[in-house]
């Protein structure tokens, strides 16, 4: 992870299967996958290094219809706009999650689980 740029994911949410990323996995290593490309699950539980958290107020800056959308698709967008401009940002998901997402156990009501 040298980018500087680093997204990491510590609940997970939908099952990695489902979202036909596995083309996008770098490696694994015991429970971390490692991503060519930053990519999302849920927006539950995430770590963003500061100088990610600084692209993503300056791409939101460039672009304030980002702040309507749901945060799922928000942090989506933003990615993709990085991907797009060629900026490199390292992505770390867990398997097992190291959290367990709410909506998915049951814990919470949520519009994911619509989805499953």
């Amino acid at each position: 992870m040298g980018s500087g740029l680093h997204y990491i994911d510590l609940a997970g949410g939908l099952p990695l299967a489902s979202l036909e990323v596995d083309r996008l996995v770098a490696g694994r290593a015991g429970d971390r996958i490692f991503y060519t490309h930053a990519t999302t699950n849920t927006s539950c539980c995430y770590l963003l290094s500061r100088p990610l958290v600084a692209r993503f107020m300056a791409e939101i800056a460039l672009a304030p219809s980002l702040r309507l959308v749901n945060i799922d698709w928000m942090i989506n967008a933003i990615l993709m706009r990085l991907r797009a401009a060629a900026i490199a940002c390292d992505a770390l998901h867990f398997d097992p999650p190291i959290f367990g997402h709410g909506s998915l156990t049951g814990d919470y009501a949520s519009q994911i689980q619509a989805a499953l």
